[in-house]
């Protein structure tokens, strides 16, 4: 389990998944302390590790949460700036001048 949630972690395509990743990872690493649960080192070493782990997640599930949301923001404002050179006024070195409405595979 903690080696799929590690491939996850590895190959998320967004921060969700990320998030996902590392609540997995922490879930395994629980039960991988909790081994021999009659040791009291084991209980005391798994309670430490949630109560590090835990609010971390947290913290990760509200930064992906807000990040995405700037994200979105950042990339509408981005298109919203016009062109400093304009496809249509670029002569020097524009060897498409005047297809500019045209995709590249046909200009």
């Amino acid at each position: 389990m903690a080696l799929v949630a590690v491939n996850l972690q590895v190959q998320a395509v967004n921060l969700a998944v990320l998030a996902a990743g590392f609540i997995v990872i922490g879930l395994a690493n629980k039960l991988l302390l909790m081994f021999y649960p009659d040791r009291a080192e084991a209980r005391r070493a798994a309670a430490k590790f949630t109560l590090v782990w835990g609010p971390g997640d947290a913290a990760l599930i509200l930064t992906a949460e807000r990040v995405s949301g700037l994200l979105a923001s950042a990339e509408a404002a981005a298109r919203a700036i016009p062109s400093v050179f304009p496809l249509e006024a670029t002569v020097a070195v524009n060897p498409f001048l005047g297809q500019a409405q045209e995709d590249l595979a046909t200009a």
